[in-house]
């Protein structure tokens, strides 16, 4: 029982860590310029990373607002070279104008936000 407890311990620990892992990289995509009611696309490349987020204005583009809206986010594509693509896609409406997109990337053990 006691080594069970110190387990789930050095978990929880291990957990906090990880949830305070600052991203290797934070890219901002090149501005977009599109027609109104058409899709502006963004991408992000990684190498040797374990994952990637996209933050949309301080949010998740999962959530149901951005969904609501048409914001996708999909990946990861592979690509030859071993490299990691992720894309972004959200249709040029006049509310998603001027918004802000970042691009998170992790590098090492971590533990990646929930959408």
């Amino acid at each position: 029982m006691t080594a069970k407890l110190i387990i789930l311990v050095f978990l929880l620990q291990l957990q906090k860590i990880t949830k305070a892992t600052d991203p290797l990289f934070v890219e901002r995509p090149q501005t977009v310029h599109t027609i109104l009611n058409k899709t502006a696309y963004f991408q992000c490349i990684c190498s040797d990373c374990v994952g990637q987020y996209w933050e949309l204005n301080e949010g998740s583009p999962s959530n149901a607002q951005n969904k609501a809206k048409g914001v996708d986010a999909d990946g990861p594509y592979f690509l030859s070279n071993g490299d990691k693509l992720y894309n972004l896609s959200m249709p040029a409406l006049n509310e998603l104008n001027n918004s802000t997109i970042t691009c998170y990337i992790y590098k090492g053990a971590t533990t990646l936000p929930s959408g």
